[in-house]
């Protein structure tokens, strides 16, 4: 179904969660990057460490807590895909190791990548998204011959409103979200910036799981349906993006005209050209992401599963996280032996 009231609601959310981010403790709200440097080991100090920590942390907590609340759990939870566990384990390897690769996700590229005007980001967004359109397509082949056969075309999918209890759940819930993250800040800017900025990450980290879980991105189906135009299409996805996208271009357009809560500089703007390096990476996640339908994000709030889901849920979760990690290390270790490859040569 096309919820495209949660897709609003929840890239709204989305959008002030990434542009908090960025407007109150000066970072890149990236999930994969954020992964990425706890599982390489390249955080800069302590504080980065729990920075990161806590916003993980964040995530996984706010999706035990959705699973809690009935209409939470309704809109936010479906029970995983039928998939094999290779699949799982592939689309991980593939979204862990293309993330990696190619210096971003879904939120680091498409969202904050693309609000700064970043043409990598823009190349980068493009290419994993046509990859995602390709494996659907491929995936759902045998729907497109009996579409062929049969003279039809494909539909959007049936559209669903959100009810006034839904709505009202969305907005309370959503409105915790703000001043969870508000009383995070305050304790940055008032008491202890650098305790505060781990504060704020974990501020953050609630805000934007709720986004994901509003808009449904946090279930497979929907994001799997998004790049299937061969049967019912579910564009869901596509507006919470968009939504989100606009959201967050304000919030870097007001950073840029100097409202800046956080006190420090503004980041200089990303450099460095498009690369085969770069596409590559972005084609092997959108891989991933086609396959499967999860992303980092997601995935982070999807381990709520491990503590309180089945053990078939558990295990598909344990077994796609071990995938993006271990995919995440591998591109490490294989840009460290091509790079020593360079200088021998």
């Amino acid at each position: 179904m096309f919820t495209w009231v949660y897709s609003l609601f929840g890239g709204c959310v989305i959008g002030c969660a990434v542009g908090g981010m960025w407007m109150l403790n000066n970072r890149i709200a990236g999930n994969s990057g954020i992964l990425g440097a706890l599982v390489k080991r390249q955080v800069k100090d302590s504080n980065d460490l729990w920075y990161r920590l806590a916003y993980i942390f964040a995530m996984v907590a706010t999706g035990v807590g959705m699973q809690a609340q009935p209409t939470l759990r309704s809109v936010a939870f479906s029970p995983l895909a039928a998939l094999p566990l290779w699949i799982y384990l592939g689309g991980g390897l593939c979204v862990g190791f293309g993330t990696s690769m190619g210096n971003g996700c879904t939120a680091g590229h498409g969202l904050c990548g693309l609000s700064r005007f970043s043409v990598r980001s823009l190349a980068a967004t493009a290419t994993f998204v046509c990859f995602g359109f390709l494996v659907g397509m491929v995936s759902h082949f045998e729907q497109l011959r009996a579409l062929w056969e049969n003279g039809t075309g494909p539909v959007i999918s049936g559209l669903k409103g959100g009810t006034a209890g839904e709505l009202e759940v969305f907005f309370w819930t959503t409105a915790m979200g703000v001043l969870i993250l508000a009383a995070c800040f305050a304790m940055r800017k008032f008491v202890d910036k650098q305790a505060g900025q781990v504060a704020v990450g974990f501020g953050v980290g609630v805000l934007f799981a709720l986004g994901l879980g509003i808009g449904g991105m946090t279930v497979q189906e929907k994001v799997v349906n998004a790049f299937n135009i061969w049967e019912e299409w579910d564009p869901s996805l596509w507006l919470l993006f968009s939504t989100a996208l606009a959201v967050t271009f304000l919030f870097f357009r007001l950073r840029e005209k100097g409202v800046n809560p956080s006190g420090d500089p503004l980041p200089p703007k990303p450099a460095g050209s498009v690369d085969a390096r770069l596409l590559a990476g972005a084609a092997i996640f959108g891989v991933g992401w086609g396959l499967c339908g999860l992303c980092p994000g997601p995935a982070f709030v999807n381990c709520a599963r491990i503590f309180v889901g089945s053990s078939e849920e558990r295990t598909k979760m344990v077994t796609f996280m071990g995938g993006l990690i271990v995919g995440i290390l591998t591109e490490g270790w294989v840009a460290e032996w091509l790079q020593k490859r360079k200088h021998k040569i």
